[in-house]
Order: C-alpha cells, then structure tokens, then sequence
C-alpha cells in the first residue's frame, strides 16, 4: 500500500517488520521520502538505512521504489535461508533472485508487484 502512494521506506530491515502469524507490517517510517523529491540524503551525501540491506544503486544517491524491493529481497532471502527443495521453494528462490538483482530495471517495479508473486506462490500456482 505505501508503495501505491509513491512512498519509499528507505530502511527495510528486519527490526522493521513486524511479523504476526501469517501477516508482517512494514513500520519505522522515520526515513521515508516520496519518490521523486529531493531529500538530505541526496542533497547531503548521507546514506540512510542499513549497509547490509541497502540496494546497490544508493551508493550512487539513485533511489526508487525498486529500491525497497531489493531491500525486502535481502531481508526475505536472510530469513528463509534453507528453502524446501519443492515447487514452491523453487518459485520462492525466482522471487527473491529477480527482487535482488543488481540493476534495478531487473528486479520488480515495486513491492505490490512482488506480493502478487508471492500469493500466486502461496496460491499453489507455479510461476513461469
């Protein structure tokens, strides 16, 4: 949802997602921004959020929704290291590849077209 209103999270880690049962919020939004705006960390040269989390391309001061997506890909990819060697492992691992390449024209243009692949996943369907 904040992805359909332009809003970049900018610090995707776990610490900031809250997990209950089979639903996880994103919170901690102290350094979002809206996509297309100037801000410090651009303007000032200051990196915001997690080295370890951080897309590639914020090196450079580039950030976008793509950004958020690699972020999330990172912390997904660290949580369910051993993946079950089925179908649904197999698309999981798709997922997280494509939500964590490094060009981010590559990867999902945002988390909601990311969530859709996961459901499908959950859903049973295989994806191609």
């Amino acid at each position: 949802e904040v992805h359909s209103a332009n809003v970049l999270h900018r610090d995707m880690h776990p610490g900031n997602l809250l997990i209950a049962g089979k639903n996880a919020r994103v919170i901690d939004f102290d350094c979002a921004k809206l996509d297309g705006f100037l801000d410090l960390e651009s303007y000032l040269g200051v990196m915001i959020g997690i080295e370890d989390y951080r897309a590639p391309e914020r090196r450079s001061g580039l950030v976008s929704l793509r950004s958020d997506v690699y972020s999330l890909g990172t912390v997904y990819y660290r949580v369910v290291k051993k993946l079950p060697q089925d179908e649904a492992g197999r698309n999981i691992r798709k997922i997280l590849d494509k939500a964590t390449k490094p060009r981010p024209e590559e990867r999902y243009q945002d988390c909601l077209e990311m969530a859709t692949d996961i459901q499908l996943v959950i859903d049973g369907k295989n994806l191609d």
